[in-house]
């Protein structure tokens, strides 16, 4: 018998959803078993397909337009929590705090969490829902830091992700509490100096890599600034993802500088 392990379900452009949505049911029942992976970019589903989801399969990544799940937190609330999700990454705009909210609650062992554009009050949210209940959380992806933020320490956080900074100060603030990051990852066209880094590098005492999108400006003499104030650091990253900026090669003592195309996690 085929087991399938992987299932795409794109059907955004069509205008039955709940024939669709019977389909999407179907398939999940007949590989309960062997999925390990769902992703659709649906706007709107069903919740027979997330009851089917979060109570039969044993998914441990799952991919979706935040705006297919349900809104109501009596939902989450009235379904056990699932121990088998590890990773979630929401695709497009958050427009509802209530329905990440459930989310979360019912899946407090994800260890990989991705969110796109929200508004600064649903991020800021959803950063304190984070720092306060998942445990177990390796890797963030976010698009930004909001402002007036208050302290908060994702304790298990290795690896950060941020597509954008608005407000310096808050970026700083909220990194440098993350003390056990190995990786941060910066997709900005600030400059690298108008981000403080070497202030930020110097509180985490564990970081091991930092990469940035192509357009960061980073000289030699910053470099070495940066790794001065964080001696653990080995490898700065350029990702490109067309041609490459004017950056001069960089040489530095005990650190590698590369430049390759842009895969973000």
């Amino acid at each position: 018998k085929f087991k399938l392990k992987k299932l795409t379900a794109n059907y955004k452009s069509l205008d039955d959803t709940i024939s669709n949505d019977k389909c999407i049911v179907g398939l999940l029942t007949q590989h309960q078993e062997s999925l390990e992976y769902f992703e659709s970019d649906n706007d709107k589903m069903n919740e027979e397909v997330f009851e089917k989801i979060f109570t039969t399969l044993k998914l441990k990544e799952l991919v979706l337009n935040p705006e297919s799940l349900p809104k109501t937190y009596l939902f989450y609330s009235s379904i056990r929590k699932n121990v088998y999700m590890k990773e979630i990454i929401l695709a497009d705009e958050i427009k509802s705090y209530s329905s990440i909210q459930g989310l979360l609650h019912l899946c407090k062992d994800i260890e990989h969490f991705e969110i796109s554009e929200s508004d600064s009050e649903i991020t800021r949210q959803i950063l304190i829902n984070i720092a306060n209940n998942l445990k177990h959380l390796y890797i963030l992806g976010i698009h930004n830091i909001p402002d007036k933020l208050p302290e908060l320490k994702i304790v298990s956080l290795k690896q950060l992700s941020i597509d954008k900074v608005d407000n310096v100060q808050a970026f700083q603030a909220f990194v440098i509490q993350q003390r056990n990051l190995e990786e941060l990852s910066i997709y900005t066209k600030l400059n690298v100096n108008e981000l403080g880094l070497p202030y930020v590098t110097s509180h985490l005492h564990n970081l091991d890599e930092l990469n940035f999108d192509s357009n960061v400006y980073l000289d030699e003499a910053l470099a070495k600034e940066i790794k001065r104030s964080c001696p653990t650091l080995q490898k700065i990253n350029f990702q490109w993802k067309e041609e490459l900026n004017d950056n001069e090669p960089i040489y530095v003592k005990g650190m590698r500088v590369s430049y390759f195309k842009y895969c973000k996690h």
